[in-house]
């Protein structure tokens, strides 16, 4: 029984920050102008925010600064929350603070994209 709420809280996790990146994704797509300068935008978001979030390696012996920026990166809630579910037999409700804050994240990209996304593309 255990396990099987364990693999729950995963799914969970992983539904919510799908969520989260699909919001942000759609809202980041209705702010980028032309299809031609997409690919570097986002590699130009995504790869810091990979490195600084530890999606590569652990964030523990960065310094003050970079932490900083990493605890409010919805990336680094992602990671945390699977890592915990799925290494440290935590469950999702036992961890508020990362629901909450990826909550936030797909909140705030959901409004950005319902305000912002258009079907037509705004070249020029």
């Amino acid at each position: 029984m255990r396990l099987r709420i364990l693999g729950l809280c995963v799914v969970l996790a992983l539904l919510l920050g799908a969520g989260a990146f699909t919001a942000l994704g759609v809202a980041l797509s209705a702010l980028i102008r032309s299809a031609e300068g997409s690919s570097a935008v986002v590699n130009a978001i995504y790869l810091p925010l990979s490195f600084v979030s530890g999606a590569f390696f652990s964030p523990h012996h960065f310094p003050s600064f970079l932490r900083s920026i990493a605890d409010v990166l919805p990336l680094s809630y992602v990671i945390r929350l699977v890592r915990d579910t799925a290494l440290k037999d935590v469950q999702i409700w036992d961890r508020p603070r990362s629901v909450a804050v990826l909550a936030a994240w797909a909140l705030a990209g959901t409004v950005v994209a319902l305000r912002r996304f258009r079907w037509e593309p705004s070249e020029g």
